[in-house]
């Protein structure tokens, strides 16, 4: 499609308006140099011009005038349509506007993110004894999710951590106050303890990795 205006160097143009340009495009006419020879002197689906400027009406017929209003729904030479109609074709003095496939606005995809009330993607528990036991609230909140979240905790020391639910409802997710898990921690003996907290599905890209860490005494 083209805006031509009849002004500078178009000002010799017959009209003004919105051009489109058909293109039917076949390497062998454009390797022979022929790409707008055909056979007879009316143009078919199989013998055509594969390159000019679609006229107001009708498709075998040359060029009138460029388009000022109205619509142009596209068909290739076998009559079937593409699917992208130009709609409300407006012209003023010093423009011209159209609508394509109805011009609705389509709402951007979003990128589905979520957000833990942790420092760094670390959860760092209070050095505690061994065998005692101590917890963490973790708030989980997303944007835009398309499903269900998945808790998994794995790791060097998975079995001294855990989380309170498994999933997390993408309704209870996508809510402005989130969903509340409880991480536990539970050593049974003394020493430093890492595990890995992951929190995957719903299209999160990459998936959330938060780190556990915790340290008991003897």
């Amino acid at each position: 499609m083209e805006y031509r205006k009849k002004s500078g160097w178009d000002s010799y143009l017959p009209a003004e308006g919105l051009l489109f340009w058909h293109i039917d495009y076949n390497q062998t006419a454009w390797d022979n140099n022929e790409p707008n020879n055909y056979t007879g002197t009316n143009q078919t689906a199989s013998s055509h011009m594969r390159m000019y400027l679609q006229p107001l009406s009708g498709y075998t017929t040359t060029p009138g005038t460029a388009f000022t209003s109205g619509s142009f729904d596209p068909l290739t030479w076998a009559g079937s349509r593409i699917d992208r109609a130009i709609t409300g074709i407006t012209k003023t003095s010093d423009s011209i506007s159209f609508k394509i496939m109805g011009g609705s606005v389509v709402n951007p995809v979003e990128t589905p993110r979520i957000l833990a009330g942790v420092i760094n993607g670390t959860l760092q528990f209070p050095v505690i004894a061994s065998g005692a036991e101590t917890a963490k609230t973790l708030n989980i909140r997303t944007t835009d999710i398309s499903g269900d979240l998945t808790l998994t905790v794995n790791g060097a020391n998975a079995a001294l951590f855990s989380a309170s639910v498994q999933s997390i409802s993408m309704t209870a997710a996508n809510s402005a106050s989130g969903v509340n898990i409880i991480i536990t921690y539970k050593p049974l003996a003394g020493g430093a303890h890492t595990a890995i907290l992951t929190i995957s599905g719903g299209g999160l890209t990459p998936e959330k990795i938060i780190e556990l860490r915790g340290s008991a005494t003897e």
